[in-house]
C-alpha cells in the first residue's frame, strides 16, 4: 500500500523519468527549474531512477586548466 507520501515521491520519479527521456541529457538543477521543483525534492525523485537502472549519471572531465572554482 502506497502512503501519500510515497505517492508523491513516485509520482516525482514518473515526472523526472518523462522530462529526461522528453529532452536527453539533463543536470538535476535543470530538471528543478524545468518541473518547477526544488533541487532536493529532483535528488529524491532521480535515486530510485538511478539505483533501477532507469537512469545514469554523466560524469565530466574538465580539461586541465579550464576554469573552475
Amino acid at each position: 500500500m502506497l502512503t501519500s507520501n510515497s505517492l508523491v515521491r513516485e509520482i516525482n520519479s514518473i515526472r523526472c523519468l518523462r522530462e529526461i527521456r522528453a529532452s536527453g541529457p539533463v543536470s538535476r538543477a535543470e530538471l528543478a527549474r524545468i518541473l518547477n521543483m526544488s533541487r532536493a525534492t529532483v535528488g529524491n525523485a532521480i535515486r530510485p531512477l538511478l539505483t533501477g537502472g532507469l537512469a545514469a549519471e554523466k560524469t565530466e572531465t574538465r580539461e586541465p586548466g579550464g576554469a573552475g572554482r
